[in-house]
């Protein structure tokens, strides 16, 4: 909620309705063929419903604004859906190890606003990584990632009247890490 000067300010609701489903599978390749016996794929899928009540003076002006407002809203941060999946590749004789990692989210709603003010949502964006050691010798071992590697534009923005009015679009970049543990 954003006040009238310009601060944002966090308040709780009493209560919310969070209900879902996840599912997860993993799969070495081994199973596949003998040679794909380092290669795993696994992934995991969580679907959610949040719904929360709005406050009666808090909707009583939103229904001054917009008389199609309804009572209810879905949680703040709470996505519909949230998709993992990861392909890794580990050769435990060599000591090697490398994995990709993808990540998505449904459409999600980032700030609840006040008043006529439609609420800011986030559009969905894959993340992508890639990281990995190598054993060099005993105790000593090389280790490096790549984050974000799409590096995707994150946007949120404010619907109204079937329109997406863009009120933020940014790049986090990428990260890359190299180090040496002992």
């Amino acid at each position: 909620i954003v006040t009238t000067n310009g601060e944002v300010q966090f308040q709780n609701v009493d209560e919310a309705s969070v209900t879902g489903l996840e599912l997860e599978v993993r799969k070495r390749l081994d199973q596949v063929h003998p040679i794909l016996s380092n290669f795993q794929l696994s992934g995991n899928l969580s679907i959610v419903r949040s719904q929360v009540d709005i406050a009666p003076q808090e909707f009583s002006i939103m229904q001054a604004f917009d008389s199609t407002a309804t009572a209810t809203r879905k949680l703040q941060g709470q996505s519909p859906y949230v998709l993992n999946l990861d392909a890794i590749y580990h050769n435990q004789r060599w000591g090697t190890l490398v994995s990709l990692h993808y990540n998505i989210f449904g459409r999600r709603l980032s700030e609840v606003s006040l008043g006529g003010t439609p609420d800011v949502f986030e559009k969905p964006f894959g993340v992508l990584d890639l990281t990995g050691s190598q054993r060099l010798r005993r105790g000593l071992t090389l280790r490096f990632s790549v984050k974000n590697l799409l590096d995707p534009d994150i946007i949120k923005f404010h619907p109204f009247n079937g329109e997406e009015y863009v009120r933020s679009r940014f790049r986090r970049g990428r990260t890359v890490s190299l180090g040496i543990n002992y």
